[in-house]
């Protein structure tokens, strides 16, 4: 009999795992793996509880169809290596793009087991070879028209039964104790983590309704109008394929590209094919001029930023929500790095970074692709002179106050009028009680003109006519 390992990597899912499914028809026998390698980040709190709690689901769903997820901690080398010693096998399947180590890592995997007579299989998902394609796309606008061209939606496939099991009785017993870690984050009735979780919520987007009526949900601050599937998308808990096949196939204009949700889903995919070509999008701007630029070392400001403290309640109520939950909607993202390097001018690496490490769905493509955007240093970019107002932008997205009122409770007693300018609150005609409750709220780090002024002078100064 055959038998292989495959290695789970961000496609922890048995609803239409492309991967998965090739290894299933050339081999009789299959080993599920997942190893969390030495050299990966470390998790923040928020990722490793959903990691646990995905890979328990995906354990219990390959133990309903006769299988068993094996789970390891430390060198992916030396880990297969034993495995296949131990079983008698050799050849070990992974899936490109969504494997966990990268390119270079893979080819060091690649060489290694080689020699010991090991066969690593890569399989690529040809319906998104655009991500890793040549040359490089930079226009964003013409890597969607190549997704709308190329992209060959299908029925989504299930996994039903594996044929046979190889043993493992000689294995060491999995490290994670998913009773004990399952509970470190209450992700409430916001979050369930898993691919089965994953399926369900694309019951959500089935309807024309959703798909057509998102340009107008995406913009809201309201849980309940928010699809929220990033997370899933980050551990690949859901595939591409699902999402285009089952939320898009009733949406109009899906030829056309005007579609905002299939838009969404294109830059979701335009960031992971930009990180392919640029590896050092995490650490270095695409436009070097950018990391030249005469940034602050503001100590103080981006304490008072991270912490939720800047006077401005937009931006404050985004910053506590993210320490607390682990998310924050797309719009709370912009507006909150849009202050950090327009209005503190504290370069982009400071905030991308709190982001990674506070963030349920952190993502090196997104995040750091989305956080040059905002600093104006990709190639197709949020122009510099383009800064956010936080007032304006708390009136126009969050008009009541609800939004901040949740997250900020000195300023729930504020009216709305006031609730995105608290400092205009007058405590002559109000009781000294409620100027004292006015008086636990910071005043504004800085004066957005003021700000506004400050970083278009600097911008201007260094950035060569016509660059933006």
């Amino acid at each position: 009999m055959s038998g292989a390992v495959f290695l789970f990597g961000k496609d922890l899912r048995l609803t239409d795992n492309y991967g998965l499914n090739n290894a299933l028809k050339e081999n009789e026998q299959i080993l599920p793996l997942y190893v969390w390698d030495r050299f990966f980040p470390p998790p923040n709190r928020f990722v490793k509880s959903w990691l646990l709690n995905s890979l328990h689901e995906l354990g219990n769903g390959l133990g309903r169809i006769g299988s068993r997820l094996t789970v390891r901690s430390g060198d992916t080398a030396n880990i297969l290596t034993n495995i296949c010693l131990q079983l008698g096998i050799n050849k070990v399947y992974v899936t490109e793009p969504t494997y966990t180590l990268g390119s270079m890592e893979y080819e060091k995997l690649k060489h290694i087991l080689n020699c010991q007579g090991v066969t690593l299989v890569l399989i690529r998902d040809n319906n998104l070879r655009f991500i890793s394609k040549e040359p490089e796309i930079r226009q964003f606008k013409q890597f969607q028209n190549l997704i709308l061209r190329e992209m060959k939606v299908g029925p989504v496939t299930e996994i039903n039964q594996f044929s046979s099991l190889l043993s493992i009785n000689t294995l060491e017993k999995d490290v994670f104790d998913f009773g004990e870690t399952r509970s470190r984050v209450d992700f409430g009735n916001s979050w369930s983590p898993g691919w089965e979780h994953a399926n369900s919520k694309m019951n959500i987007i089935d309807s024309v309704d959703f798909v057509n009526n998102y340009k107008c949900n995406r913009q809201s601050l309201d849980e309940s109008r928010a699809i929220r599937l990033s997370p899933y998308l980050v551990n690949g808990e859901i595939s591409y394929n699902t999402i285009f096949y089952r939320g898009l196939r009733q949406a109009k204009e899906i030829d056309s590209g005007e579609n905002p949700f299939l838009r969404q889903i294109c830059w979701n995919l335009f960031a992971k094919h930009t990180y392919k070509h640029n590896p050092n999008l995490h650490t270095h701007s695409i436009r070097p001029v950018i990391d030249q630029l005469p940034w602050t070392s503001s100590v103080d400001g981006l304490k008072k930023w991270k912490e939720g403290l800047t006077g401005y309640p937009i931006v404050d109520a985004g910053m506590r929500e993210l320490r607390q939950t682990g998310w924050i909607h797309n719009r709370i993202r912009m507006i909150t790095a849009s202050f950090l390097i327009k209005h503190l001018l504290v370069h982009w690496t400071e905030g991308a970074d709190w982001f990674y490490d506070n963030l349920l769905d952190a993502d090196v493509p997104s995040n750091y692709f989305n956080w040059q955007y905002m600093a104006g240093s990709m190639r197709e970019s949020n122009p510099y002179f383009r800064i956010f107002n936080p007032v304006l932008q708390g009136k126009k997205f969050d008009p009541n106050g609800k939004y901040v009122k949740r997250w900020i409770p000195e300023l729930r007693d504020y009216p709305k009028q006031l609730i995105h300018e608290p400092w205009k609150y007058n405590p002559v005609k109000t009781r000294t009680n409620s100027f004292q409750k006015r008086k636990i709220y910071p005043e504004p780090v800085v004066e957005h003109m003021f700000a506004r002024t400050r970083a278009l002078s600097m911008f201007r100064k260094y950035l060569k006519k016509g660059d933006n």
